[in-house]
């Protein structure tokens, strides 16, 4: 990779390679690509701005040159750019940063990232389906669907440093039918990685009776 912009490791500028000028322009570059990044993992705040982040991009330095490509890295220190010719290399560094961010989170955390494509990692960020079923019947019918982010469990529960799907799932029953009388006895939850939802990250049971007591 050839590093653009970095604290933390030797920049094409210190090298010589190129001038702070043009490794500028290259870094505003990537940065007009940002919003048709084709991987990327996300933290955002409470306000929903992402403020970490690790995207990448295929980008032009040059209108009628090769294409490139780059790995953006936003953390707590600063705005991070590399560059390469071979996706490969950059799919590996891209890889490599989303896992080291994640490595350098708070142990106590069930998950960092809200949003990643490493199937491997685990996740806080979430969609979900909640549906229903009453005794004697097997038949589940669907009474909820939305998103949310594990450890912060949207004002369902006190907030806790440490939370897994299980809790959430409980939480969420709790919140959609603390008040119902329709005598459901169980309750499934599917969390899912994407708004799609089409890659599953677990399914819950839950006993209304006792998620609601």
């Amino acid at each position: 990779m050839r590093h653009l912009r970095s604290e933390y490791v030797t920049t094409a500028v210190e090298t010589g390679e190129l001038d702070a000028a043009a490794a500028e322009k290259l870094c505003e570059a990537i940065t007009a690509r940002l919003s048709e990044a084709e991987r990327e993992s996300y933290c955002t705040d409470r306000i929903g701005q992402r403020s970490f982040l690790v995207a990448l991009v295929t980008y032009r330095p040059e209108p009628d040159g090769p294409e490139r490509y780059a790995v953006h890295t936003l953390d707590n220190n600063g705005s991070w750019f590399s560059d390469t010719a071979d996706r490969a290399e950059a799919d590996e560094h891209y890889e490599y940063e989303v896992r080291q961010l994640a490595n350098c989170a708070d142990p106590s955390m069930y998950a960092w990232w809200d949003r990643t494509d490493l199937d491997d990692l685990k996740q806080c960020g979430f969609h979900y389906e909640l549906d229903v079923r009453a005794d004697g019947n097997d038949t589940w019918t669907r009474v909820d669907a939305g998103s949310g982010k594990l450890g912060d469990l949207d004002e369902r529960d006190e907030p806790r440093d440490y939370v897994d799907h299980e809790d959430e799932a409980e939480a969420i029953v709790r919140h959609a039918l603390l008040d119902d009388e329709r005598g459901y006895r169980e309750a499934r939850v599917v969390f899912y990685r994407d708004a799609e939802r089409s890659n599953v990250i677990t399914e819950q049971l839950v006993d209304v009776a006792e998620a609601t007591a």
